[in-house]
């Protein structure tokens, strides 16, 4: 058994070494998907993406990305560029709980990953503005600004404005990065 798996392993170094991986990569359907997990889903498979400057609605988070250029399913080659587009996204509906405190402090948002820093809200909507990329390879959707700033105190979950009711919210600016 353990010479079968050293034989095996032998085989794939040396296919590595010689070229052995695909040139050519299947770009399945990415439809609907959150535009950070496109990105990973590209790299994964050895494409690199291109997408415009995009700001979805409060509380939304990341746009929603599509792949309208090549059509997939398509076979294309290893780092190509894949141009992306991004869909309509509704606006959320807010749902405050009956007992609650009532400020909030905006957390240090930037340099992290937006998964993790939009997880770090609490009683706060994220307003997403998403930075260009040509060409991008990169995995990560990080925030790269902030307003307000860090530490800044807030009302928890928003206030009441007339007849109406106004969340409170954080511009959080994103850029790809590998």
């Amino acid at each position: 058994m353990c010479v079968k798996r050293a034989g095996l392993v032998a085989i794939v170094l040396i296919l590595t070494a010689c070229g052995g991986h695909a040139r050519y990569a299947d770009l399945p359907p990415y439809r609907g998907y959150v535009l950070d997990d496109v990105l990973r889903r590209l790299h994964v498979v050895g494409l690199r993406a291109s997408f415009p400057a995009a700001s979805t609605p409060c509380g939304d988070g990341l746009p929603v990305a599509v792949i309208p250029s090549p059509r997939a399913p398509a076979r294309i080659e290893r780092g190509s560029t894949v141009t992306l587009k991004f869909m309509f996204s509704a606006i959320p509906s807010p749902s405050v709980p009956m007992h609650h405190v009532r400020w909030t402090h905006v957390p240090r948002l930037v340099g992290e990953e937006f998964r993790h820093a939009s997880a770090n809200l609490v009683a706060i909507w994220p307003c997403v503005h998403v930075r260009a990329a040509t060409a991008i390879s990169g995995t990560r959707l990080v925030v790269v600004a902030q307003s307000p700033r860090s530490g800044t105190r807030v009302p928890a979950f928003g206030v009441l404005s007339g007849r109406g009711y106004r969340p409170t919210t954080v511009n959080v600016t994103v850029e790809a990065q590998s």
